[in-house]
This record gives structure tokens, C-alpha cells and sequence, in this order.
């Protein structure tokens, strides 16, 4: 099928495509769609995967021939879907997946930074995520959705006052630390979901010389903006206000958004340590071990998310040089 679409495609301007071309490659892409949606509804476990990929189909046609014909080939792979599966299945996968692929072909063809794509997709598919888990607990009368906003006590919660984990209040605690957490949760989700979607989709744009994407092997040279910095520190304050004047809000948003700069404080860590280990030029066998070994140890893990979140701050990578400037 890819060699089918990469004939299809090479040596042809998608403004100056036929009718007939645009209709074929809209038709294949929708049923890319129909198959993961088929596959998300049968299948347990590559299910997964395929709800991380929703957006990858809408996101190469929004590049290749624009928004509008996009948004019409999302449009009748739900018709489709409905058909096959059921209309609330067919409008999930609609509003997750065409909204989302149709902002992350705006930015391939605007050659927006790869960070930028992700974060603002994140947020993007977040809030879809919550629209659309609302408008199903609307709908089936799930009055319990309200639980998840807010939790109503933190002394309630046994690791913020101060109560050790035990088989008895195990289930509690993990059911208590979801409703703290179901920010970070459905945002992780969200990020989940345009990840894949960026990379599968940025290789086949490559392969099928389409557009000029920027290449993933810039990876070791990524660096949080130096704002990050100061939304983790905004997340500390927060979160020692909430906990001395007891407020349940303010612990939540603080918790939450601690959470977050971490997980981006880990990836520009992760960076970091590709880019060191590549001028030192580490065996990839060595760089997977010890980036292993990181992940297993907590304490190493913690101070890879320092390092990434002060990194904007340092610029470590610009001092090294200095360093090894004046050495030399």
C-alpha cells in the first residue's frame, strides 16, 4: 500500500492533482482510518496503539492537498465508521482524530518546531479528550463525573498527609491519587496521541518527498524555553500555598502542573544526555544501558528532570563548549 501511494504521489504537485487523484488518495487515507478505527474496536491490545495514530491519515491529506479536502475525507470515514461500528464510536474517533490531525498539518506546512507541535497538540487533544469523556457522561447520566474536577479533602489523601502506602488503604490511595491526577492523566493521553501521530507521518512525508520536514535526529539538541522554568517554580509556590492555607484547588493545580514541567524537564534531560553521549560517541548499546539504568533509578531519574528544567537557565551545552574551547 505504501509503494502504491508513493507511485501515486511522486513526481505530482498536489495543487495541479486531478479530481481523480484527489479522490483516490482521500479514499485510501479514509480507509486507513476505518481500519484503525476497526482495530481499535476488536482488538485489545493494538487497539492502543491505533487510538494513537487517529490523527496520522486527516494530517497527511491536510499537507498534501489542504484543510478543506481533510476535513471532508474525516467526514466520510465517519459516515463509514457509523455504518460498521456505531454512531457513538464514529463521532469519538471523529472529534479526536480530525481536529488534531488538521492542526498538526497546519503546522508541518507552516514548518512549525516539532515542540511546538507537540505541546500545542497536547493541550488541543486534552481538551477533545474532556469534551468528549463529558459529553459520553452527559449522555449515559454519569452523574459521577463531577468526582474527577476535584478531590474534596487532601488530609483525605494518604501520601499528602503524611499516611504510609499498606494493603488496606492501597485501593484508596490509588483511586484518590487518580482524582488529584486526572489532569496530568489526560494530558499524558493527549500527548499520546500526537506523538505517534508527528512521527509516522513525518517519515512518510520524507520518504514521499512531499513537503521538507524537519529531521528527528535533531532530537539531542532540544531545550525547554526558558519560561519552563518559571511555570515550574510557579508550580512549587502553588503547591506549598495550598498545602500551608488548605486549599484543595490550589494543590491540585499545582500538583498537576509540577507533573507536567517534570515530564518535559525528563525529555530535555533525555536530550541532553544524547547529545553528550553522541560527542563522546558512546556505543548505541551504551546509550541504551545507561539510559536504562536512569529510568530504573529513581534518584538518577530525579536529577535528569533538574538538569532538564534548570538547562534554560545554564545552557549546559553552551558551557561545555566554553570549557572545551578554553581546554583546547
Amino acid at each position: 500500500m505504501f509503494d502504491f501511494y508513493y507511485n501515486l504521489t511522486k513526481n505530482e504537485n498536489a495543487q495541479e492533482c486531478s479530481n481523480v487523484r484527489r479522490i483516490v488518495e482521500c479514499g485510501l487515507q479514509a480507509t486507513v482510518m476505518i481500519m484503525l478505527a476497526l482495530v481499535g474496536a476488536t482488538v485489545p491490545i493494538f487497539g492502543i496503539l491505533a487510538f494513537m495514530c487517529y490523527p496520522a491519515p486527516i494530517l497527511l491529506v491536510s499537507v498534501r492537498f489542504g484543510l478543506k479536502e481533510a476535513f471532508l475525507c474525516g467526514v466520510a470515514a465517519t459516515l463509514l465508521i457509523t455504518f460498521l461500528l456505531n454512531p457513538f464510536t464514529a463521532l469519538r474517533i471523529f472529534f479526536l482524530g480530525v481536529p488534531i490531525g488538521l492542526f498538526l498539518g497546519y503546522g508541518f506546512k507552516e514548518k512549525w518546531p516539532y515542540f511546538k507541535m507537540i505541546t500545542l497538540g497536547s493541550l488541543l487533544s486534552t481538551g477533545l479528550i474532556i469534551l468528549v469523556f463529558a459529553a459520553v457522561a452527559y449522555l449515559l447520566g454519569d452523574v459521577l463525573v463531577s468526582d474527577f474536577v476535584f478531590f474534596p479533602d487532601y488530609e483525605s489523601i494518604p501520601f499528602l498527609s503524611g499516611v504510609s502506602p499498606t494493603p488496606e488503604n492501597m485501593q484508596v490511595m490509588v483511586r484518590q491519587f487518580f482524582y488529584l491526577c486526572w489532569p496530568t492523566i489526560l494530558f499524558v493521553a493527549g500527548l499520546m496521541m500526537v506523538i505517534p501521530s508527528i512521527f509516522w507521518s513525518s517519515r512518510l512525508l520524507k520518504r514521499f518527498n512531499i513537503i521538507e520536514v524537519r529531521s528527528l535526529s535533531d532530537f539531542p539538541d532540544f531545550r525547554l524555553p526558558s519560561v519552563f522554568t518559571g511555570i515550574f517554580g510557579l508550580s512549587v509556590v502553588a503547591l506549598a500555598v495550598g498545602l500551608y492555607f488548605h486549599f484543595p484547588h490550589l494543590i491540585q493545580f499545582g500538583f498537576n502542573l509540577n507533573l507536567i514541567c517534570a515530564l518535559f524537564g525528563f525529555a530535555a534531560g533525555a536530550a541532553l544526555y544524547c547529545h553528550f553521549t553522541k560527542i563522546y560517541h558512546w556505543h548505541i548499546a551504551f546509550r541504551v544501558i545507561g539510559f536504562i539504568l536512569i529510568v530504573s533509578i529513581s534518584l538518577l531519574g530525579e536529577c535528569l528532570v533538574w538538569i532538564g528544567l534548570i538547562d534554560p537557565v545554564l545552557d549546559f551545552r553552551k558551557r561545555f563548549q566554553r570549557k572545551k574551547e578554553i581546554v583546547s
